[in-house]
C-alpha cells in the first residue's frame, strides 16, 4: 500500500474511493488525546488518557461535479445499518490500535475472553491473562519501548483466540492479498488465521512450536479470496498451548512476507462530522470533507 493508494470510505463491502488527495495540499491528521490534565498541590502535572482519536481534514479545491455529488449523497443519506469505515494508505496495520498491540492500550485484562463485553478478543477454550514483560519486548522490533504487556493465553486443548467479533472488529478485504502476523512465545504449538466471513474461508500458517523466545508467525489470505472482510486469530495445537503474544498486525500486500510492525488504525470505523461544498468553473466543486474516528 502507498500513498498513491486512494482512501476509500464506505460501509464493509460497499467502501468507494475518495478524490484523489492534491499533491500539495495533502491531508490533514490529528490525533486527539481524550482525557484532561491535572496539576497537584506541589505543582506537579498528572495526565489522565482514556483514548486517542483520530480526524482527517480532506480539501479538493477543484473536484469533479460526479465526485461532489457522490460525497454529497454519503452525508445527506439516512442509511446507518452499517458503520462506516475509512481505509487510511498511509497506516498500513488494518487491525485496531488496542488489538494491534494486544489490549495494552485499555489494559482490560478482566475482559478478554468475554464476548459479551467489549475486549480486543474472543476466546472459544481456555483463559485469558494480562501480563506485564517490560519494555522493550519483543526485542529487535518496532514494538520497542512502545509496549509494556501482552495476552496471556491458556488452552488445553484445540481452541482459537480471535480478533474483535463485533462488526467493527471485522478489516475490509477488498480482493487484495491478506498477510496477518503475530508475535508469539510459550509452550505447545499454535498456529496464525485468517478468517473470512464466508463459511469455509480460513486461511491457516503453518503450526509452530513455542518457545521461551519470541517467534513471528503469519497467515496468509490470497487475493481471490472470497470474502469482503476479515477477522484474525491465533489457533492451539492438539496438546493445547501456554501462549503470550504481541504486536498483531494484518495488512494488504501484493507479495512477500509480513513487514515490521506498525501502529494499527488503517480500517478505522468513523463518522462524517463536517462537510462543505463550493461552486467553481462548470462541472468542478470545491469540497471540504472531515472524519472522525468513532
Amino acid at each position: 500500500m502507498s500513498y498513491l493508494d486512494r482512501f476509500l470510505l464506505g460501509p464493509l463491502g460497499a467502501m468507494t474511493e475518495l478524490p484523489g488527495i492534491p499533491a500539495r495540499k495533502g491531508v490533514k491528521v490529528d490525533h486527539e488525546r481524550i482525557g484532561g490534565t491535572d496539576r497537584g498541590l506541589r505543582g506537579g502535572l498528572s495526565e489522565d488518557v482514556w483514548a486517542t482519536k483520530r480526524s482527517w481534514v480532506f480539501g479538493w479545491d477543484l473536484a469533479h461535479a460526479r465526485q461532489a455529488q457522490r460525497l454529497v449523497g454519503r452525508w445527506r443519506s439516512p442509511y446507518r445499518a452499517s458503520a462506516l469505515r475509512l481505509l487510511d494508505p498511509m497506516v498500513p496495520n488494518l487491525l485496531s490500535p488496542d488489538v494491534a498491540v494486544c489490549g495494552s492500550m485499555s489494559r482490560t485484562p478482566a475482559g478478554l475472553g468475554d464476548p459479551t463485553s467489549t475486549p480486543w478478543a474472543y476466546i472459544t477454550a481456555g483463559t485469558t491473562a494480562f501480563d506485564i514483560i517490560g519494555l522493550g519486548q519483543p526485542a529487535d522490533t518496532e514494538l520497542v519501548g512502545l509496549v509494556d504487556s501482552c495476552a496471556h493465553w491458556t488452552v488445553p486443548g484445540v481452541g482459537v483466540l480471535y480478533s474483535e467479533i463485533a462488526e467493527w472488529g471485522r478489516m475490509p478485504l477488498l480482493g487484495r492479498r491478506t498477510v496477518f502476523s503475530a508475535y508469539v512465545r510459550g509452550s505447545g504449538s499454535v498456529l496464525a488465521s485468517v478468517y473470512g466471513e464466508t463459511p469455509g474461508a480460513t486461511y491457516a500458517g503453518s503450526s509452530t512450536t513455542l518457545t521461551s523466545s519470541w517467534q513471528r508467525i503469519q497467515a496468509i489470505a490470497p487475493a481471490a479470496a472470497a470474502s469482503v472482510s476479515f477477522r484474525v486469530g491465533l489457533v492451539s495445537g492438539s496438546g493445547g498451548a501456554d501462549v503470550q503474544t504481541i504486536g498483531w498486525q494484518a495488512e494488504h500486500l501484493p507479495a512477500g512476507n509480513a513487514t515490521d510492525w506498525s501502529p494499527g488504525g488503517g480500517a478505522a470505523e468513523v463518522l462524517l462530522t463536517e462537510f462543505g461544498e463550493g461552486y467553481r468553473v462548470l462541472g468542478r466543486r470545491a469540497l471540504e470533507l472531515t472524519v472522525g474516528e468513532v
